[in-house]
């Protein structure tokens, strides 16, 4: 995964009356892993070209003020969500591109969708993008853009502007490590900054020491509004639990893990290693992982992976119950078998990786870092790519044809359910993703 992004800019003559558009008036030319996100055909001047003619000054004022929720905020399907993400929400006046920044915490996914070029649009963009960057060069190419627009503006001698006002209490905040957790918080809660309520704040902060800093956060990104509520009932399930989890090896499989961990690997990518390791060191063999062997490696009844038509909860959840952390309290939110047998990998991913302070172990909906890994690893343990791959007779990407019958086959010999087998078939690119959006 190539690490750059960045934000060119073409300093250009403009006929606007606002002095601090005229100055700050440019080609702005987004790269990300080395492609250019912002081309497009110039529909009037029957031009192709790598950039988007506009203010700068717009677009930098709109990354300062949304900065907490593009850099902490993983991606919705909300309008909220679209205005604080989308680059299009600028407007004024502009034809931006749909280009929208989405963050697991750990990388931001720039995803960007060609437009059509409708009777009257000036412009029409050519490219449809899904790239991953890390944090730290996406910060990195806000930051050096933000810079140079307000380099421009002193080289002028604009003076004060909302800008260098606003960006420089976003500085001072993130050096802050308590007021840029409060800030974090907020964004993963889906509020700007000083928007969300104080008692939604507090009443998730007092419950730190019972579930730890980085499950509270997990849970405000996947219900935001609703997440005291939400962790309320997960932690007092998760303690009426009868059926606890006992993970062997866990500390023999998170040192290799660690051990050989590249820092730019995606969640998936750590994801399938660790499965794998975890397989090696628990001996599983190719083929089904039936209940009775989960059984016998965690030490949960196997009537407790069967369905279950009356169970009710809001997510599966793990709570670590002793010191040692040996102990897990388990709870499924799935009804039927291959549901249950996924969430029960997923508790026992989050075991494995997550922060030794976090008492609690939800698996959401959300698309964190920490839930994409505890995805992948469920998917690696239980359907390895390599077996499924074989299965299907070593297909070509985008090539082969793979009918809903061979992936159903796959499912049902795996106990894994067929949007599983999906899945991992379109994020190894041999499906195309508007089959899994359709699903």
């Amino acid at each position: 995964m190539s690490e750059d992004f960045k934000i060119e800019l073409e300093w250009l003559e403009s006929s606007d009356r606002e002095p601090v558009e005229k100055c700050t008036f440019a080609q702005i030319q987004i790269n990300a892993a080395q492609q250019v996100a912002t081309e497009l055909e110039d529909l009037f001047a029957k031009t192709v070209r790598h950039g988007v003619r506009a203010s700068a000054y717009d677009l930098a004022l709109w990354f300062a003020e949304n900065w907490w929720r593009l850099r902490w905020e993983p991606q919705e399907r909300s309008v909220d969500w679209r205005l604080s993400h989308v680059m299009a929400a600028i407007g004024g006046g502009v034809a931006w591109p749909d280009l929208s920044f989405a963050s697991d915490g750990l990388h931001v996914l720039v995803e960007g969708r060609k437009t059509s070029g409708e009777l009257g649009a000036p412009v029409r963009y050519l490219r449809d993008l899904d790239i991953q960057v890390s944090a730290g060069p996406f910060e990195a190419g806000v930051d050096d853009f933000v810079q140079r627009v307000l380099a421009r503006l002193a080289a002028v001698n604009f003076g004060a502007t909302d800008l260098g006002r606003l960006w420089e209490q976003l500085l001072a905040e993130r050096q802050d490590q308590q007021i840029g957790a409060h800030r974090r918080l907020e964004a993963l809660l889906g509020f700007d900054p000083d928007e969300a309520p104080d008692p939604l704040i507090t009443s998730l902060q007092a419950r730190t020491n019972e579930a730890g800093h980085g499950a509270i956060e997990e849970i405000a990104a996947a219900a935001k509004v609703r997440s005291p509520e939400m962790l309320g009932d997960i932690l007092e399930s998760a303690r009426r639990s009868g059926v606890a989890m006992r993970v062997a090896g866990v500390s023999n499989i998170l040192h290799q893990y660690l051990e050989q961990r590249p820092q730019a690997e995606l969640p998936w990518q750590r994801a399938r290693r660790a499965a794998m390791l975890a397989r090696d060191i628990w001996g599983v063999r190719e083929g089904l992982v039936s209940n009775e062997k989960l059984s016998e490696l965690f030490g949960v009844p196997q009537d407790f992976l069967e369905y279950n038509p009356a169970n009710g909860l809001r997510l599966a959840a793990g709570l670590r119950t002793d010191q040692a952390d040996e102990v897990v309290n388990v709870v499924i939110r799935a009804k039927v078998q291959p549901g249950r047998r996924f969430e029960l990998m997923r508790l026992v991913a989050d075991h494995i990786a997550a922060p030794h302070d976090d008492r609690l172990l939800p698996a959401t909906a959300a698309k964190t870092d920490r839930q994409k890994f505890q995805r992948g690893f469920a998917q690696e343990f239980l359907l390895p790519f390599d077996e499924l791959y074989r299965l299907l007779g070593e297909p070509r990407p985008g090539e082969s044809e793979i009918s809903d019958s061979d992936i159903e086959d796959v499912a049902e010999e795996y106990d894994v359910s067929p949007l599983l087998v999906r899945t991992v078939l379109v994020n190894k690119g041999f499906l195309p993703r508007d089959l899994l959006i359709a699903a």
